[in-house]
C-alpha cells in the first residue's frame, strides 16, 4: 500500500516538473517575442512564466497533493492561466489596448514583483500547512478499503428529509410570487453564451434597472432565494434521477444534461455557474463510482472546453483578438488588471477601506453601507479615468496591497488559500452527500476567489449564498428514519 501511495506521489510530482518545464519554455518564447514588440515593457512579461516555473520546482512537495486536494489543483491551474497563458496570449496576439498597456508600462516592475510574491507565498504556506498535517493525512489513507466503505455509505445511506423538500418548495413559491409581482427581476438571469456585445450591453442596462424598479428588500430577498435554489435544485433533480429504475448510462446522460442546462442559466456572477457545474460533476463520481474515470475525463476536457468557448463568445471575437485578451485579463486578474491597482487614489487608511469593503459586502447588511467608499469604486475610477462606472472587479492582490502595503500584500490570498484547504479537509470527512456537495461548491468558490474574484465578492458569496445553503444541509441530518427521494 505504501509503495502504491509513493508511486502516486511520484507521478504527481512529475506533473509539477512537467508544468515547470512547460512554463519555463513558454517564458523563453515570450522573452524572444517581446523583443519584436512595440511595447518595451512587455519584456517583463517573460518573467512571470519563468517565476511560475521556479516556484513550482521550489514547492514541488505541494504537487504530491495534486488531484487529491481540489483547492490545490484549482489554484495551481488558475495561477498557470494568470502567469503563463495570459502573457503568452498578450505577446502572440500583439495585444495593444491603450488603457491596459499604459497602466502596465507605468508600473511593470511593481506588477511583476507583486504577482510573483503572491504566488510564492501562497505555495509556500500551502507547503507548511501540508507538512504539519502529513501524519494525519497518512493515517487516513492507510487502507483503501476504508475509503471504499465510506464512499458506499454515502451512496447507500443518503436521503433528503421532508423538511428540506418543504423548505425548497416554499422558496420556489416565494420566488414565483416575486417574479409575478415584479417581472423585471427576470433580468437577473441570462443565458451564458451571449450572442454579441450589443446584447450584453442591453442586458447590463436592464439589470441595472432592477434596483430602481424593485424595492431593495424585495430585490435582495429574490436574489438570495434564487441563488439558494440555483445551487440545490440541480442536486435534487440529479438525485431523483439516480433513484429511478433505468439504466446507469441513461441516468448519467440525463444528469449531465441537467448540469449543462443549469450552467447555461447564469447570473451576473457567471463564474458561480461553473462552480456549481464542477461540484455537480464531482458528486456524480460518488453516485456512479464505476463511471468515475469517464466523469473525471468529462470534467477535465469538457469543462476546459466550455470555459474557453464561453470566453471566446464573451469576447465577441468578430471585433478582433484584443477582445479575447481583455476577457482573460478581467476574469483571471492578469498583469494589466493588477497594474491598474497601482493607479488607485488614496481615500483614507488601508484598514478603513478594508472595514468598508467587509461591511458593504455582507449580505443583508450592505444596504446600510451603500454610500461608503470601497476599493471597487477606487479601482473603477482608476480604470475608467474618472468615469463613474463600477463593473470591473479589482483583483484580490490589488485590494490586499492597498490595505497592507507591499510586504503584507499576499496575506489575504494566503489566508483564503489555507481556509480552502480546511474546507477541503471537511468535505473529505463528510459522510452526507448533500453536505459534501455544498462543501465542494464552497471549496471551489473559496479557492477560485484568489484569482477570479476578490475579498468583497468572496464575503458576499459566503454570507449570501453559501451560509444559507449550508444551514439547509444541516437540517438534512440522518437522525430518525431514512426515506428515499
Amino acid at each position: 500500500m505504501n509503495n502504491d501511495l509513493g508511486a502516486k506521489e511520484n507521478r504527481y510530482s512529475a506533473i509539477g516538473i512537467c508544468l515547470s518545464f512547460i512554463s519555463f519554455v513558454l517564458g523563453l518564447v515570450v522573452l524572444i517575442k517581446s523583443y519584436n514588440s512595440n511595447n518595451g515593457s512587455y519584456i517583463y512579461l517573460a518573467v512571470l512564466p519563468i517565476i511560475y516555473s521556479l516556484v513550482c520546482m521550489l514547492c514541488l512537495s505541494v504537487f504530491k497533493e495534486m488531484f487529491k486536494k481540489i483547492s490545490i489543483t484549482l489554484i495551481v491551474c488558475l495561477y498557470f492561466i494568470r502567469m503563463v497563458l495570459i502573457p503568452v496570449f498578450i505577446i502572440m496576439l500583439n495585444y495593444q489596448n491603450y488603457s491596459f498597456t499604459s497602466a502596465f508600462s507605468d508600473s511593470a516592475v511593481k506588477t511583476i514583483l507583486l504577482m510573483s510574491y503572491e504566488f510564492l507565498c501562497v505555495l509556500f504556506f500551502y507547503g507548511i500547512y501540508l507538512s504539519k498535517s502529513k501524519n494525519k493525512e497518512s493515517a487516513e489513507v492507510k487502507s483503501s478499503s476504508t475509503k471504499d466503505d465510506k464512499q458506499n455509505e454515502i451512496i447507500e445511506n443518503f436521503s433528503i428529509k421532508n423538511s428540506v423538500k418543504i423548505l425548497a418548495f416554499f422558496l420556489c413559491i416565494f420566488a414565483i410570487i416575486i417574479y409575478i409581482k415584479y417581472p423585471v427581476v427576470k433580468n437577473y438571469t441570462s443565458f451564458l453564451f451571449e450572442k454579441s456585445s450589443e446584447n450584453r450591453f442591453v442586458d447590463y442596462v436592464e439589470f441595472r434597472n432592477i434596483k430602481s424598479n424593485v424595492p431593495s428588500y424585495i430585490y435582495w430577498l429574490y436574489v438570495t432565494i434564487y441563488n439558494i435554489l440555483y445551487i440545490v435544485m440541480p442536486f435534487f433533480i440529479v438525485l431523483w434521477i439516480k433513484n429511478k429504475r433505468i439504466s446507469t448510462n441513461i441516468k448519467m446522460i440525463l444528469s449531465i444534461i441537467v448540469i449543462v442546462g443549469a450552467i447555461c442559466i447564469s447570473t451576473p456572477q457567471k463564474a458561480n455557474s461553473f462552480f456549481m457545474g464542477i461540484s455537480m460533476l464531482l458528486i456524480l463520481t460518488y453516485l456512479y463510482p464505476k463511471k468515475k474515470k469517464i466523469l473525471i475525463s468529462t470534467l477535465a476536457i469538457g469543462g476546459t472546453g466550455v470555459l474557453f468557448y464561453a470566453l471566446f463568445l464573451k469576447s465577441n471575437l468578430t471585433s478582433g483578438n484584443r477582445s479575447f485578451i481583455d476577457v482573460m485579463e478581467v476574469y483571471f486578474s492578469g498583469p494589466h488588471s493588477i497594474a491598474i491597482g497601482f493607479k488607485m487614489s488614496k481615500a483614507g487608511s488601508g484598514l478603513k477601506l478594508l472595514l468598508n469593503d467587509f461591511l458593504s459586502s455582507i449580505a443583508y447588511m450592505k444596504y446600510f453601507f451603500k454610500d461608503t467608499i470601497t476599493t471597487t469604486q477606487l479601482y473603477n475610477i482608476a480604470f475608467y479615468q474618472g468615469d463613474y462606472r463600477y463593473d470591473k472587479i479589482i483583483p484580490m492582490i490589488s485590494q490586499s496591497n492597498y490595505y497592507f502595503g507591499g510586504i503584507l500584500s499576499p496575506i489575504i490570498s494566503c489566508l483564503v488559500a489555507i481556509c480552502s484547504l480546511k474546507i477541503d479537509k471537511k468535505q473529505e470527512n463528510s459522510i452526507d452527500i448533500f453536505r459534501r456537495y455544498i462543501l465542494f461548491y464552497t471549496v471551489i468558490l473559496v479557492s477560485s476567489s484568489i484569482i477570479v474574484y476578490n475579498f468583497g465578492i468572496l464575503i458576499a458569496n459566503l454570507t449570501g449564498t453559501v451560509l444559507p445553503v449550508y444551514l439547509i444541509s444541516r437540517l438534512n441530518n440522518k437522525k430518525g428514519r431514512r426515506r428515499k427521494v
